[in-house]
């Protein structure tokens, strides 16, 4: 009896809404303007100076996530 019915399948519009576009565009918009300011004022750094600055945020943000799932882990398991 399978193979005799139809099976109806949901046409989902998968377009973005003007909305959504909307939120795109102003998303792209902010991170363009961000990037520019960072390469402006990073415009004299030498390869070294990039290195450390970037060890330096994984080290601060990695350790700051650590610490953030070992407090979490202390806490739930009390």
């Amino acid at each position: 009896m399978r193979g005799f019915w139809k099976r109806r399948r949901l046409q989902l519009d998968r377009r973005p809404t003007v909305f959504w576009q909307g939120v795109r565009g102003t998303v792209e918009r902010f991170q363009r303007k961000a990037a520019a300011y960072l390469e402006r004022k990073t415009a004299y750094w030498d390869r070294r100076s990039k290195l450390i600055a970037l060890f330096l945020f994984c080290l601060l943000f990695g350790g700051l996530s650590l610490w953030l799932l070992a407090r979490a882990f202390f806490i739930f398991n009390h």
